[in-house]
């Protein structure tokens, strides 16, 4: 007859499941949500509500009726407060899986500053190193430079994005010569530049979500959502210098609209192509 020898419970090594902080998101994440907020601060909200809060007046060095320049304020709320400050909001929580949104962040960003460094260099500085301080802090920088895509390219984002921007050609071909020409409060506080920043930021836009590259949903939505304000904008002011006017207005909305839906069928349409390979 044998006995076993028991160990006691005591001296038996339990592992015990560490869980490590990813510290590169927590950083990035951080500084992101800090810049936005600054952003915000710095003008960008108040742009996103100036045309229906017209009780809240921001002061502008140059700028002797504000009242003139709500709908100008309207776009610096689409480009900053929407286009820019939606994609670092974007960002917060799954930065790694979103590298289209970190790469429209920074062209875009780029875009808008070479726009304005001639006429304000000392605004496109200041943002200019904000932008630079979160896109540095991005978990998986060399992602920035990774074009390859994992799904087929989206005509629909691609002839919707050519459509808009043969329609916004004209008033952006205008808004420069003022900008260029024009000696008023307008052109002396930039507003004019802005608007043609916002057209081409929009438009990169679109052809970033044409590709499809992980993140392009945030994208088509972020354009959607610039559209419709945009839209509500001129239709609330159609005669303010700069204005897409009545008219215009409701194309904005349309083609916000249509932006939104075709987000929508874009991501029922990978669904539908991830449940075939899965099957």
């Amino acid at each position: 007859m044998t006995t076993k020898e028991i160990t006691p419970i005591a001296n038996i090594a339990i592992p015990i499941q560490t869980k490590h902080r990813d510290w590169p998101r927590l950083i990035f994440s951080g500084v992101a949500g800090l810049v936005a907020l600054l952003l915000l601060a710095m003008g960008s909200l108040h742009g996103l509500v100036a045309v229906w809060a017209r009780s809240w007046v921001a002061s502008e060095p140059g700028i002797h009726h504000p009242e003139m320049h709500l709908w100008h304020d309207a776009q610096v709320g689409a480009l900053v407060g929407i286009m820019i400050v939606g994609s670092l909001l974007a960002l917060l929580w799954q930065p790694r899986q979103q590298p289209l949104v970190a790469q429209f962040l920074a062209l875009g960003s780029l875009l808008y500053l070479l726009m304005l460094a001639p006429f304000d260099p000392a605004a496109a500085l200041v943002l200019g190193i904000l932008l630079t301080i979160s896109l540095a802090c991005y978990p998986t920088l060399r992602n920035l430079v990774n074009f390859r895509r994992t799904e087929p390219f989206s005509f629909a984002f691609l002839g919707l994005t050519l459509l808009m921007t043969a329609l916004m050609i004209p008033s952006a071909r205008t808004w420069l010569q003022l900008q260029l020409l024009d000696n008023g409060e307008h052109a002396m506080a930039n507003h004019w530049i802005t608007g043609v920043a916002l057209a081409g930021v929009l438009n990169l836009a679109g052809f970033l979500a044409a590709t499809k590259r992980p993140g392009w949903p945030v994208l088509g939505l972020l354009v959607g959502l610039a559209l419709l304000h945009q839209g509500a904008a001129a239709l609330t002011l159609p005669d303010q210098p700069g204005s897409l006017g009545l008219n215009g207005g409701v194309v904005a909305l349309i083609g916000g609209l249509l932006f939104i839906g075709i987000t929508g069928l874009e991501m029922r349409k990978s669904r539908s192509n991830l449940s075939g390979e899965a099957g």
